[in-house]
């Protein structure tokens, strides 16, 4: 989203990629919804954590990694309900719901 100089507000993740607020507060807000119904100790993918409609229509393919990393730097600040498990060999990555 522009702000009033016409820039888009970027935030920093921990890798020191930056990524539109819009976007990672958008991914967040999916995570955190979706959270609610998911059991403690359940271990998810990408995917499950935001849910299969949104994974597939609110994101483009090519942002999938992007949406990866995110969601790895907001469970590293605890941002989400979620810690990191490990990444699995066909290169996605596990959390725990907490």
């Amino acid at each position: 989203m522009p702000n009033s100089e016409g820039k888009v507000a970027k935030t920093k993740l921990l890798t020191a990629d930056e990524v539109s607020t819009e976007f990672y507060q958008k991914l967040q807000d999916q995570i955190l919804k979706q959270s609610t119904g998911v059991i403690i100790g359940v271990v998810c993918t990408a995917e499950e954590m935001c849910g299969k409609r949104f994974w597939m229509n609110e994101l483009y393919i090519q942002d999938h990694n992007l949406a990866g990393r995110c969601i790895k730097d907001m469970a590293v600040r605890g941002l989400i309900p979620y810690e990191f498990v490990e990444r699995r060999t066909d290169n996605k990555s596990t959390y725990r719901r907490v």
